[in-house]
């Protein structure tokens, strides 16, 4: 689970997240890709129109294997987003959305410094900002 944040807050945020990218993405097929430390996360929450990947499969490996398949890539707090931008594709963080410790936060925001501020999602009622176009 995530740090700091109720069990049942985490999986309600999760699945506002999800919804999200249901009905934002419609057309396109979505994966889930359990980050390694995950534990039982994927059997509680609602990955309806998701395949879902792994979790040992290495993301990396994945992205190399499917770039010209991927459109964006979504995380909360995942330093896979530095790997999906790097490889120039559309990538975005829930980070900001998530009631973490200021500690938390500013240690993220520290992580990915350097990265546009488009990519920190903010509201879950726009579509984010592309920066790559194919």
């Amino acid at each position: 689970m995530v740090e700091n944040i109720p069990h049942q807050e985490y999986i309600k945020k999760i699945n506002r997240c999800l919804d999200f990218l249901r009905k934002t993405y419609p057309k396109h097929k979505l994966v889930y890709k359990p980050h390694p430390r995950e534990t039982n996360e994927a059997e509680k929450i609602n990955l309806t129109s998701f395949r879902r990947l792994g979790k040992q499969d290495n993301f990396e490996i994945y992205l190399i294997n499917n770039l010209d398949k991927i459109d964006s890539v979504f995380a909360v707090k995942s330093m896979a987003i530095r790997s999906s931008f790097n490889f120039h594709i559309n990538s975005y963080l829930f980070l900001h959305l998530f009631s973490f410790e200021n500690s938390v936060k500013k240690y993220f925001d520290q992580v990915f410094t350097g990265l546009p501020k488009h990519i920190f999602i903010e509201d879950l009622n726009k579509k984010p900002k592309q920066i790559f176009k194919y």
